[in-house]
């Protein structure tokens, strides 16, 4: 009896011996998704293939044996953004710093061969932590490598560009900046960044700073608002002023019209002749030359 269940024992070990060497057979899978890519890597190296988007199978290889096993080693070349914070940067213009200046940083693998080699031969790959025969290079290995460092350093020193007004007034403008010249320094690394934002704005000046400008801020709207209300005071008189000469020349007009209906000659006319009546009844002497005739 004891020998039967001897030999059963023996007969499962062997089936399920089998079977772990069948599956051994098999390869190891892998997958491919959307956004990465895929190579191949052996004893010589990378291959020159690369997958993109697939699933497939590993060739068969008993690395417990000591036998040297292919892998593949899959790179995320997506957009991805990732976060970065500056302690402390200093505005020379101003003569003030600023602190925690958070950076949102997006970026992404360029798609080309040279590109990805470079990303491949210099950012670390990490081994998948339940199959030995797939390691990948993350999105966070790839700024953490190629993009953290450049990018605070760079940041730091176009702020020196700038003072405080423009820092606290300009920040799209200091976030175009600043992916321009992060960019021109990545360009040879094999990665672009697509867009920086300061989500809490550039960082925080010291209170003092803030709080003078606030008061400078105040200051500015009431002389604005003074301004504003001269400015409309003018207006109103310049329109006064307007409406008074038009009524003016309205009632000479009217005048004139009187005149010349009730007398039978002009405004003119009639003027000299109460000029004349006027020196006569005093009896002052009235010249009567040429310039001093009406026209007719």
């Amino acid at each position: 009896m004891k020998f039967k269940n001897l030999l059963k024992l023996l007969k499962a070990g062997f089936v399920v011996t089998i079977l772990a060497i069948l599956a051994g057979c098999a390869g190891d899978s892998y997958t491919i998704n959307t956004g990465e890519v895929g190579r191949i890597m052996d004893s010589n190296g990378l291959s020159d293939e690369i997958l993109t988007a697939k699933q497939g199978r590993l060739e068969n290889c008993w690395e417990s044996w000591g036998e040297v096993c292919e892998k593949m080693s899959v790179l995320s070349a997506a957009k991805a953004t990732r976060s970065l914070n500056i302690s402390r940067a200093f505005l020379p213009k101003s003569d003030i710093p600023l602190d925690d200046i958070q950076m949102d940083i997006q970026f992404m693998v360029l798609n080309d061969t040279s590109s990805m080699n470079y990303v491949w031969n210099n950012v670390r790959a990490k081994q998948h932590e339940m199959n030995s025969r797939i390691i990948s290079i993350s999105s966070d290995a790839i700024f953490d490598s190629l993009i953290k460092g450049p990018a605070a350093s760079l940041t730091i020193d176009l702020l020196k560009d700038y003072d405080i007004d423009q820092v606290l007034g300009s920040v799209v403008e200091i976030s175009e900046a600043a992916r321009a010249r992060i960019n021109k320094s990545l360009r040879e690394v094999g990665v672009a960044v697509t867009r920086v934002d300061f989500p809490n704005g550039l960082g925080n000046p010291p209170e003092t700073v803030l709080l003078a400008k606030e008061r400078l801020y105040a200051v500015k709207a009431d002389k604005a608002r003074e301004l504003a209300e001269i400015e409309a005071q003018i207006e109103i008189e310049a329109k006064r002023q307007t409406f008074e000469r038009t009524r003016a020349d309205n009632n000479i007009e009217i005048w004139k019209k009187v005149i010349e209906s009730k007398t039978g000659v002009t405004t003119e006319m009639y003027n000299w002749q109460q000029t004349a009546a006027m020196f006569a009844d005093n009896g002052v002497p009235f010249a009567l030359g040429i310039p001093l005739l009406p026209s007719k």
